[in-house]
C-alpha cells in the first residue's frame, strides 16, 4: 500500500512537471494580428510573366471598376500583393469573383493563392494554400446564362457579368510567410479577377494568445525554477500588449497570472 502511495506520487510529480514545461514553451508562442489588406489598383500589386492591370472590368464596353488580368492563353503568370502581413500569416481569407477570358472546351484556367515569404512573384518557395479545381470548382463559363466569359456575356449589366464570388479560406499553420500571391496557370484561355479584393489575414487565430496567458494560472503548481520564467512570459504580456493585438479580454489573465506569480 505504501509503495503504491509511491508510485502515485512519483507520478504526479511527473504529470506536474511535464504539464509545467508544456505551458511554459506554450507561453514562448507569440500571438498573431488580424489585418485586411486592400488591393484596388495597380499601386497595390507586382504582376508578373504576363499578369496586367486594367482600370476596366469589360474593355471592349467601357465598363468602370479595375481587374487583373492573368495574361494570354497557356501564359503563367503572378499578381502579388506589395503590402506585407505584420505576423507570419496563418490563415488567408478572401473572396473572388472572375471572368474567363472566352468560351472554351479546352482546359480551364486555374487560379492559387499562395504565402510567400518574399515580395517578388518570381521567387521560388511559399506555400500554396488554395487551388481552384481542387478546392473548389473549376473556373468555367456559364453557357446557359451566358456569364462568366467575356466572349458570350451580355454587358449591359457589366457587374452580372463576373461570377458569384468564391470563398477562400484557408488555414496553414507551418506558414512562414508574409506575402500573399495570386498565381495563375491560364491553359486554354486566361481569367480576369474582379477588384477591389478585400484579403483577410489572421482572423480568429487569436485564440494561442488566450492560451498563452490561461497557462499562467497554472504557475502555482510549478515548481519555482519553471514558475519563474513562466512568470517573467505572463508578465511580458501585459494589458498593454493586449490592447495591441485587440483582445481586451487579455487583459484580465493578464492580471490573474502577474497576481500568482
Amino acid at each position: 500500500m505504501r509503495f503504491w502511495r509511491m508510485e502515485r506520487l512519483l507520478w504526479s510529480k511527473r504529470m506536474e512537471r511535464l504539464l509545467c514545461a508544456s505551458l511554459l514553451l506554450v507561453g514562448l508562442v507569440p500571438g498573431v494580428r488580424a489585418v485586411e489588406l486592400e488591393v484596388k489598383g495597380a499601386k497595390d500589386v507586382t504582376l508578373a510573366t504576363g499578369a496586367e492591370f486594367r482600370d476596366k472590368p469589360l474593355a471592349r464596353s467601357g465598363g468602370t471598376g479595375a481587374l487583373i488580368r492573368s495574361g494570354n492563353p497557356n501564359d503563367h503568370s503572378t499578381a502579388t500583393v506589395i503590402e506585407p502581413s505584420p505576423d507570419p500569416i496563418k490563415r488567408v481569407q478572401l473572396d473572388i469573383e472572375y471572368l474567363i477570358g472566352f468560351e472554351s472546351d479546352g482546359v480551364p484556367p486555374v487560379l492559387s493563392v499562395w504565402v510567400q515569404d518574399t515580395p517578388d512573384p518570381t521567387a521560388p518557395g511559399g506555400k500554396q494554400v488554395y487551388e481552384s479545381g481542387k478546392d473548389s470548382p473549376p473556373l468555367k463559363c456559364d453557357t446557359k446564362a451566358k456569364r462568366h466569359c467575356y466572349s458570350t456575356c451580355d454587358d449591359k449589366d457589366q457587374r452580372d457579368c463576373y461570377s458569384p464570388a468564391i470563398s477562400v479560406d484557408a488555414v496553414c499553420p507551418e506558414c512562414t510567410g508574409k506575402y500573399v500571391s495570386l498565381r495563375f496557370a491560364n491553359n486554354a484561355m486566361n481569367v480576369q479577377v474582379l477588384l477591389p479584393l478585400t484579403i483577410s489575414i489572421n482572423e480568429k487565430t487569436q485564440f494561442i494568445s488566450y492560451i498563452v496567458d490561461f497557462s499562467a494560472l497554472f504557475v502555482g503548481m510549478c515548481e519555482l525554477k519553471l514558475a519563474q520564467p513562466l512568470c517573467a512570459v505572463a508578465q511580458l504580456r501585459s494589458p498593454a500588449a493586449a490592447g495591441a493585438s485587440g483582445l481586451t479580454d487579455r487583459a484580465t489573465f493578464a492580471r490573474s497570472a502577474t497576481q500568482i506569480c
